[in-house]
């Protein structure tokens, strides 16, 4: 074997496995309408709550919560790799701070995670959630 030869397979081998990286490093867009399955919710029930986030780089913004005549929370979060990390103002008067992190699958089509907060007597708060694009 020639030594153009070794640095052509060389260079052929470095340029495939970049190329496999770069498939790989290429983020996740949550952009769209979720629905939220909350396991249990804040109350201790089950329930489905919409958000609709915006994507822009990492950060995230839009907002959650149930149909209208109730106000929606705004959310402001970040999506590193494949979570996504978000969180907004809950309590009667938004006094606590609500933190979602979950791990994307399926090409940020669905989510499952773990939510949690804590009150204003100091109680800590968690459940689980999943949640699927609804477009």
């Amino acid at each position: 074997m020639t030594h153009s030869w070794i640095s052509f397979v060389v260079l052929a081998t470095v340029g495939l496995v970049g190329m496999s990286a770069a498939a790989q490093v290429k983020a996740a867009d949550v952009t769209g309408e979720w629905l939220l399955d909350l396991d249990p919710d804040f109350g201790g029930h089950q329930d489905t709550i919409g958000c609709t986030f915006k994507q822009d780089g990492q950060s995230v913004t839009g907002a959650c919560g149930h149909e209208a005549p109730e106000p929606q929370a705004p959310v402001t979060g970040r999506v590193k790799d494949d979570t996504l990390t978000f969180e907004f103002k809950t309590g009667r008067q938004n006094e606590q701070t609500a933190t979602f992190t979950a791990r994307l699958a399926g090409e940020a089509s669905t989510m499952k995670g773990e939510w949690r907060f804590v009150d204003d007597r100091g109680e800590n708060h968690q459940g689980k959630f999943s949640g699927r694009k609804a477009r």
